[in-house]
């Protein structure tokens, strides 16, 4: 396997050990689609690596190294010509690329996050919700996920969704994640009330991004019917559901790390309650595009996951 590249259709990835810790760089050459459709489908960045590692490593003369990697987390945050050294980080978080590379950007993301605030106040806000989203014992809820939701706001298209508002409530609506906690959300809101005078939206906007984020909590007391921004950002924050099942059952495996503190009979209670309550919604997701992308595909994905539980 080749550590570096300047072929610019190839990716850096950095792969971490179980807990964290850095153990090697490959360059990885990308053979899924950045973004687009397939068929009805969209094809999310995550998806997209799923396919390009799956395409590496079926290749005959790297097929033997996959043994040595299978159990990893992969990382890929830029295309790997750009930086040619791997990036260590013996504090052992994930997602090390972002806060390394002094001068320049830590990620296209607070270059997003930079248009929704006062250019003063743009570094100690991204620097709340990089720690935030890079919080220890995080495996699912990280940049990626945001990143990957964010992308899939940029792919809605209907006119009745305002933008500004759901990206706002995107970035914030898991600062603050407590597995099994029933506060995270309410923390989050909170977190973004907080900094709201180093905002360059007005205050409507905050509010009802607030309320959008209260929403994730995918209570029925917190469904706004009918109101197509927080339907928005409600299927956006559950598209992961309607994944692939390859990429549905890396979700999956994700979240039970996360709740690592959980017994097996505990995750299997839990887990199977929130499936049955999500597959007996007359609608899983709420606005017209999240149903035709997301509905059938997480439903099957669901329905695979509570059987495996021993779910009815």
């Amino acid at each position: 396997m080749s550590h570096y590249s300047e072929d610019e259709d190839s990716v850096r990835v950095d792969f971490f050990r179980e807990g964290g810790k850095w153990y090697t760089t490959e360059a990885v050459k990308w053979t899924g689609p950045y973004t687009g459709t397939v068929g009805s489908v969209i094809v999310l960045i995550h998806d997209a690596f799923a396919i390009s590692l799956g395409n590496y490593f079926s290749r005959e003369e790297h097929s033997s190294e996959r043994w040595r990697l299978e159990d990893m987390v992969a990382v890929c945050l830029e295309p790997h010509h750009e930086q040619r050294a791997p990036a260590h980080d013996a504090r052992g978080r994930r997602q090390a690329r972002l806060r390394e590379a002094p001068g320049r950007r830590e990620s296209p993301m607070i270059d997003r996050w930079a248009r929704l605030c006062e250019p003063e106040h743009v570094d100690w806000t991204w620097s709340i919700l990089r720690h935030g989203y890079e919080g220890l014992g995080r495996h699912y809820h990280t940049l990626s996920h945001l990143g990957a939701c964010l992308q899939l706001l940029d792919q809605v298209t209907d006119p009745r969704v305002e933008k500004t508002i759901a990206e706002l409530a995107i970035f914030w609506h898991d600062v603050v994640y407590v597995p099994g906690s029933p506060d995270s959300e309410k923390l989050s809101a909170d977190l973004l009330l907080g900094v709201s005078g180093a905002l360059a939206v007005d205050a409507r906007t905050v509010n009802f991004a607030v309320r959008s984020i209260l929403a994730t909590k995918h209570a029925d007391s917190w469904k706004f019917a009918g109101n197509p921004t927080v339907d928005a950002v409600l299927d956006i924050d559950l598209s992961i559901l309607g994944s692939a099942p390859g990429v549905y059952e890396s979700y999956v495996a994700e979240v039970r790390r996360e709740f690592h503190f959980a017994s097996e009979e505990a995750w299997r209670i839990g887990r199977s309650k929130f499936l049955v309550e999500m597959l007996s919604r007359e609608k899983i997701f709420l606005s017209h595009w999240g149903r035709e992308w997301f509905e059938h595909a997480a439903r099957e994905n669901m329905g695979r996951e509570l059987a495996s539980l021993g779910g009815d």
